[in-house]
């Protein structure tokens, strides 16, 4: 006797989801601290950089601290914004729901392409890659909620892009 074949079924189990990372731990703001302080860094993307050049940001320590994240990288989270962090970027995939828009747009003096991922309809983060001439960098900036908000405060940051040599950069420490 031949066996029964089995009926065919079709498998619609979800596909993953990102798992939520625990909170970044900020340190303790120094009262003493006034004025900007700078963020320098390695250009994400060497290739379109010259090289013994950095990044350099600036950020107001009242409303932003420099930390690692999770793996070790540093990072700009936002003191008053939760989950509101700007990390540099360097591409990589996207879950398969996820569609993203395009635009390009000058944040203060410089030029920026900006991809904003979206899904179901909810902004989940936006990446930020532009440059002065000498260095060529992408930044991410990610949040919990209040997308519009966090993008708004982390465009004073990345406003103030520009590149400085080795001699004159302070890097932090990587993993």
């Amino acid at each position: 006797m031949l066996p029964t074949p089995e009926p065919f079924a079709l498998d619609l189990t979800p596909l993953p989801t990102a798992t939520a990372l625990a909170p970044l731990e900020l340190p303790t703001q120094a009262s003493f601290i006034q004025g900007t302080q700078v963020w320098d860094g390695l250009p994400t993307y060497p290739a379109e950089s010259r090289p013994d050049f950095y990044f350099r940001v600036r950020y107001e320590p009242g409303s932003w601290a420099l930390t690692t994240d999770q793996f070790g990288y540093s990072v700009l989270a936002n003191r008053n914004i939760a989950g509101c962090v700007v990390a540099p970027a360097a591409g990589r995939g996207l879950l398969l729901n996820t569609s993203v828009e395009h635009e390009v747009r000058r944040v203060g003096d410089v030029t920026y392409q900006i991809s904003t991922a979206s899904e179901g309809g909810v902004t989940r983060a936006a990446t930020y890659a532009g440059g002065d001439g000498v260095i060529y960098t992408a930044f991410e900036v990610t949040f919990v909620d209040q997308a519009d908000v966090c993008q708004a405060a982390a465009e004073e940051v990345l406003g103030t892009l520009r590149s400085v040599s080795t001699f004159e950069a302070t890097p932090v420490a990587g993993p």
